[in-house]
């Protein structure tokens, strides 16, 4: 069996693990809350494939157009991580669960804290950039 093979019966076997222990949290939850359970999972669906997805390519296909080859590796971390991150952090960036009676619940500024991991991450991006097109640029002489 060649290591291929083996690392994706490997990987088969946790995801059915992971889909296994899912699946025993629902056991006995009311069918109102399955439901609710269901509905919030499709709409994570359709988002992706009706938002997320082509947005992306959109993007990425104007990223290979207007910016030079040094910046695209550098810039796809970049999404991936403030990707993550915003989708992460939608509660605390709306709001959820603010409560005027419990002053202690969202108690930072979220927003701003976002806001300057956009700017850092920005700026991550050029610089390694740079670097990326200088490192290319110098081993082309």
């Amino acid at each position: 069996m060649s290591s291929v093979r083996a690392l994706r019966l490997l990987l088969a076997a946790g995801g059915l693990v992971v889909i296994g222990a899912g699946a025993s949290v629902l056991v006995g939850k009311p069918l109102p809350s399955l439901v609710s359970i269901a509905i919030f999972l499709a709409g994570g669906v359709i988002a992706h494939d009706a938002l997320i997805a082509p947005v992306t390519v959109a993007g990425g296909a104007a990223a290979r157009r207007l910016l030079p080859p040094a910046y695209l590796a550098p810039l796809v971390v970049a999404v991936v991580l403030v990707g993550t991150l915003t989708v992460a952090s939608i509660p605390v960036l709306f709001g959820v669960n603010e409560s005027p009676t419990n002053q202690t619940l969202l108690d930072r500024p979220y927003l701003l804290s976002w806001l300057v991991v956009l700017a850092v991450t920005a700026v991550a991006v050029v610089v390694v950039g740079r670097l990326r097109s200088r490192r290319a640029a110098a081993s082309h002489r």
